[in-house]
Order: C-alpha cells, then sequence, then structure tokens
C-alpha cells in the first residue's frame, strides 16, 4: 500500500505547484533562454543573402558619392577647380577606404578609362562594365547588379556611374575645353589620365563594392 499513498502524495503536490504557478518553463533562468535562442538555427536563403547586399551596396555607395561630392564642391567654391582636382588626387582615395575599412568591404570606382591607376577594374569587373557599356550604347536601362564569386565565398555589388552635371565635365570633359590650370595639374598628377571627353549623361564607370559571404550572414 505504501507505494500507492506514495505516489498518490508526489501527485498532489506536483498538482499543487503546477496550479500555483511553478512551472519549468517559468522557472528556467534568463541566462539559459539566451543561450537557447542563440543556438537556433536560423535559414537564410541565398536571395535573403543578395537583398541584403543590395541594400547595403545602395547605402554604401550612396554615402560614398555624396561625401565626394560634398567635399569637390566645398574645394570649388574656397578656391577653383585646381583645388578640386587636388583634391580628388591626394583624398579620394583615402575617402573609399575610411568607408570600406568601416563596412568591412572592398569599395572602389573602377572605369574602362581610368584616371587613377588604383581604379583598374579587375578581370570580372572589366567584363561588367563591358556590359554596362554596350547595354548604354543601345539605349537600355542601367542598374545595379549582385553576383557570387570566388567560389561563392564573396559577393560583388555593382552600380553604375554617371557624368551628373555640367560640374564634372571641368575635370572629364573634352579637353580642349578644360581651364589651362586643370590641364596642368591633370598632367602633374595622371600622365596616362584617359578620363576625358564625356558629355552629361554619359556612363562614367561603376561602384564596385565586394562583400565576405560569412561575415555579411553572421551580421544578419
Amino acid at each position: 500500500m505504501y507505494p500507492i499513498k506514495c505516489f498518490i502524495f508526489c501527485s498532489l503536490a506536483l498538482s499543487l505547484l503546477l496550479g500555483c504557478g511553478f512551472s519549468t518553463e517559468k522557472r528556467r533562468p534568463a541566462a539559459i533562454e539566451k543561450r537557447m535562442k542563440e543556438r537556433s538555427i536560423k535559414v537564410i536563403s541565398e536571395a535573403d543573402i543578395l537583398e541584403e547586399v543590395r541594400k547595403k551596396g545602395d547605402s554604401i555607395t550612396q554615402e560614398a558619392q555624396t561625401a565626394l561630392l560634398e567635399k569637390l564642391s566645398t574645394k570649388i567654391a574656397e578656391g577653383s577647380y585646381k583645388a578640386a582636382v587636388s583634391y580628388c588626387a591626394k583624398n579620394a582615395q583615402e575617402l573609399t577606404d575610411s568607408l570600406a575599412n568601416k563596412y568591412q568591404v572592398h569599395l572602389k570606382r573602377v572605369s574602362l578609362k581610368n584616371r587613377n591607376a588604383l581604379n583598374k577594374p579587375s578581370k570580372l569587373e572589366q567584363g561588367l562594365l563591358e556590359a554596362y557599356q554596350y547595354t548604354f550604347e543601345q539605349g537600355g536601362s542601367l542598374n545595379n547588379n549582385v553576383q557570387f564569386y570566388s567560389n561563392e565565398d564573396s559577393i560583388l555589388y555593382n552600380k553604375p556611374i554617371f557624368i551628373g552635371s555640367e560640374l564634372c565635365l571641368n575635370c572629364h570633359g573634352d579637353k580642349s575645353n578644360q581651364a589651362l590650370e586643370v590641364k596642368e595639374i591633370l598632367k602633374d598628377y595622371y600622365p596616362a589620365d584617359s578620363a576625358h571627353g564625356y558629355k552629361v549623361g554619359d556612363l562614367r564607370g561603376m561602384w564596385s563594392v565586394a562583400f565576405s559571404k560569412k561575415q555579411l550572414v553572421k551580421s544578419m
């Protein structure tokens, strides 16, 4: 009879505990809850990854382009186009490098007609630039582009860069229309310069942003 009485007693005790709100779920320590959540598997699809790259790429390139244009406009207002060219030659690369470090990406501007040798496109970027140029010449619409590369360990984001205004033509337009001081400083800084002869609305090149897939997924 003893086992039966013990069973009845334990059942009553457990019922009382549960009835009073003492559940194992509610008494689970917060630290354990946190660890369980951290260990839960988050399913991230390829589409999710590409969308995140597109979103981050848009944001980073917009920040870079805005910062660069603001600096150049300030230099022109303070002095002349010569001051703007000098700033661009000395500081533009530093600006993009600082943003690359900030967001842990590889960031650069590339073109089929280079001015700065550091902006020479890779083989992959060259192909993308040629595709952009062909589409532009055919009157097609140019949009950003995202793709996996390097055995799918990295993801490349690209966005076209256009000659946005007459202001750009002071350095990138027809050389015969450039001010003498601009010609001289361009020759000093970029003896092999080919980034000229453009008109407003022309395709100048593209932004190239390389993401580490592993780091990107970790941040999602």
